[in-house]
């Protein structure tokens, strides 16, 4: 879990933990989002940190049973002015 860090951004508390974690280089997808920080519409989320300006990137990928689901990450520049 991620430790708590000051919010510098004054994001929400699920946006800044999101933020955190990408700006750490990992990328997140809706059910590890749901398992670790017990964010269940991380879409939405995501969304709200576009709208800031951070360069969120989303990746679609397949699990073993064939379902698509998205992976994000963050995309240099990290911010889009």
């Amino acid at each position: 879990m991620a430790t708590k860090c000051e919010n510098p951004f004054n994001f929400g508390t699920q946006n800044y933990l999101i933020f955190e974690h990408l700006l750490r280089g990992r990328s997140i997808s809706q059910v590890e989002a749901a398992e670790v920080f017990k964010i269940r519409r991380l879409a939405s989320r995501i969304h709200e940190l576009r709208e800031i300006g951070l360069n969120v990137k989303r990746q679609m990928k397949a699990d073993a049973l064939g379902q698509k689901y998205a992976r994000y990450h963050l995309g240099r520049p990290y911010f889009i002015v």
